[in-house]
C-alpha cells in the first residue's frame, strides 16, 4: 500500500513459496500503485506467471460466501427488506480459503439468525450448495426463511469417491439419530459438531485420508452449553 509510483517490477509463482500470494485482494493493491497496468514487469515464466495469477483470483474465502449470499439477498428482496444482525450470533466465520476437492465435502451449517439450528449434508460443489441454502433452493429444512442465512462451522474432506462421502454423512446423521432424535431431543451446536469429530475419529483407522476443516468459532456461550 502506498501512493501511485511510476513502474514497478515483481514475482508472482504458484510454486515458489517466497512469491506466492494468498489473497485476491493482493493483486488488487499491486494494480492501484500504477496507472496503468503497462507499468508492471513481470518478472519468470509467463505462462506460470498467468497461471499464479489465476490461481490467486479464483482463491475463495467464508467471508467471500457471506458476502456472495448478501447481494443475493439484497438482489432477491421483494418489497419488504430484511434487516441481518451480524451481532449476536453463536458461531463467526473463519477467514480461510475454501478447499478444492475432486470428491466432494461432507458439511455442517449453522443458522446465524435460530440459536443451536444446525444441518449435515454432503455436496460436490461446496460454494453452490451453500447459495443453494442461502436462496430458498437448498433442503426442506434449510429453506425455512427465518433460519436464513447460513454459514459453514466445518466440512470433511479427503474422500476417494463418492460411496466414501456418502457413507460419512450417512454416519453423523445416524449418530444424531440414535443419541437425539429417538429420545425427540434437540441437539445444540456444539454437540452436533463434537458428533462430527466423533465420526471421524471412528473412521480414520480405516480411512487415513479423512479431514475435518474448521471454518467457523463457536462462541463460549455456545460451547458452554
Amino acid at each position: 500500500m502506498g501512493e501511485t509510483i511510476g513502474r514497478v517490477v515483481t514475482k508472482i509463482s504458484s510454486t515458489e513459496h517466497t512469491y506466492a500470494l494468498w489473497e485476491k485482494e493482493q493483486i488488487y493493491v499491486l494494480a492501484s500503485r500504477v496507472r496503468a497496468l503497462q507499468d508492471i514487469c513481470f518478472v519468470g515464466d509467463k505462462n506460470g506467471t498467468l497461471q499464479a495469477i489465476k490461481d490467486v483470483v479464483m482463491t475463495t474465502s467464508q467471508w467471500s460466501l457471506y458476502i456472495d449470499h448478501f447481494m443475493q439477498q439484497i438482489l432477491n428482496q421483494e418489497d419488504t427488506p430484511r434487516v441481518f444482525s451480524l451481532l449476536e450470533t453463536q458461531f463467526e466465520p473463519l477467514n480461510i480459503e475454501v478447499p478444492r476437492d475432486r470428491v466432494g465435502y461432507v458439511y455442517m451449517l449453522v443458522s446465524r439468525s435460530v440459536p443451536d439450528c444446525t444441518y449435515v449434508g454432503e455436496t460436490e460443489n461446496i460454494r453452490q450448495r451453500l447459495r443453494q441454502h442461502n436462496t430458498g433452493l437448498g433442503s426442506e429444512f434449510t429453506n425455512v426463511p427465518e433460519r436464513r442465512p447460513w454459514g459453514f462451522l466445518c466440512y470433511i474432506v479427503g474422500f476417494e469417491d463418492e460411496d466414501e462421502r456418502k457413507m460419512v454423512e450417512r454416519h453423523w446423521h445416524e449418530y444424531l439419530f440414535y443419541q437425539f432424535e429417538t429420545r425427540n431431543v434437540n441437539p445444540t451446536l456444539q454437540q452436533v459438531f463434537s458428533l462430527g469429530r466423533r465420526v471421524l475419529s471412528d473412521l480414520r483407522p480405516h480411512h487415513p485420508h479423512f479431514r475435518m476443516i474448521i471454518c467457523g468459532r463457536i462462541s463460549r456461550s455456545a460451547s458452554e452449553q
